[in-house]
């Protein structure tokens, strides 16, 4: 790695890992291979019992890359160990099943110069199957960065998350004022801090695919009704009309708050009925008809049996539209 760390702000790495060996060295190799070298990589082991320090050590050297092992505490308590750790101005994140391209951070700290006040900044994901683990990173056109950003609206992570954590880079100081991730929440923790984040400063988003996030099978899976629990929980927390609201400045307009909450669980339901889980979406129908009810009393809602017709329509529509392509191409 070049020594030209002159002028430029230290950024602090952070790997979670847990039972990860066979992937820990291609997330650590791509993090070694950066071309912004003003780093240091903060591997926090949350109680491995498989190969992981094994693969890791020859990386470690004690100031540049540190190890550190914990007891199993789940992924936001190693992360926010690794932040407590953390030296540098900018804290980034890296699941250890993730990769980055060589250029990522420099290209992001470039960046930051069109928006100096940013407190956040991410990068475009490129998903990769799990046949695709040979995919390569697209060759980069790093011309007029300023025309590739564009910027974050907290009002959108409401809806759902879009920002992949391998991705992103935080302003230390704002990831500590706002407690780092919430490390009782089992799910969406990473959504729930980009969105108290994004509350305290500008987000800004290079869309350039600087990150390769793996995809492994049971991604959505079984849990996807446990997630959307924790989603309209987190969603719950930024109504402003309760006393324990997030959104303390009333920034959220109750109409806007009513509007996303009601398109939030709207999808859910269709989700689940894509996926199969009707009772789980009959459950979810009786979420947004007591909401409906208390938001809007004197209106009628939307009976069961026509909500499953409407989705069955536009499943059928998205599968001809689908057809339709194929056959044109």
């Amino acid at each position: 790695m070049k020594n030209n760390n002159c002028r430029k702000p230290l950024v602090s790495i952070i790997i979670a890992t847990y039972n990860s060996g066979q992937t820990i060295s291609r997330a650590v190799s791509s993090v070694i291979q950066q071309s912004y070298d003003n780093i240091e990589l903060i591997i926090v082991d949350d109680g491995s019992f498989d190969n992981t320090a094994e693969i890791v050590m020859p990386f470690v050297d004690g100031i540049r890359v540190i190890y550190i092992y914990q007891n199993n505490s789940g992924v936001s308590a190693a992360r926010n160990k690794g932040a407590l750790l953390a030296k540098g101005e900018w804290l980034a994140f890296l699941d250890a099943d993730d990769e980055w391209h060589p250029q990522k951070l420099e290209l992001q700290i470039e960046s930051l110069q069109f928006v100096p006040d940013a407190v956040l900044i991410s990068n475009v994901p490129l998903r990769v199957s799990q046949n695709g683990k040979n995919f390569q990173f697209p060759v980069l056109d790093v011309t007029d960065l300023k025309d590739k950003l564009f910027f974050w609206r907290q009002e959108e992570f409401l809806r759902r998350n879009k920002i992949h954590t391998s991705s992103v880079l935080v302003r230390r100081d704002t990831f500590n004022e706002v407690g780092g991730f919430d490390e009782m929440l089992k799910i969406a923790e990473d959504r729930d801090l980009w969105l108290k984040i994004l509350y305290k400063g500008q987000g800004i988003c290079l869309n350039m695919p600087l990150t390769k996030y793996y995809e492994t099978e049971g991604s959505l899976s079984r849990k996807i009704v446990e997630r959307f629990e924790y989603n309209l929980k987190l969603i719950d927390r930024w109504d402003n009309r309760r006393q324990d609201t997030l959104d303390k400045e009333k920034r959220i307009s109750v109409k806007n708050f009513i509007k996303i909450k009601y398109a939030v669980l709207f999808t859910m339901i269709f989700k689940l009925l894509k996926y199969g889980f009707v009772e789980e979406a009959y459950l979810f129908w009786l979420k947004l008809r007591d909401f409906h009810k208390k938001e809007f009393p004197c209106l009628p809602f939307i009976p069961w049996c026509l909500f499953v017709m409407m989705a069955r329509v536009e499943f059928l529509r998205k599968r001809f539209k689908r057809a339709v392509k194929r056959f044109l191409l």
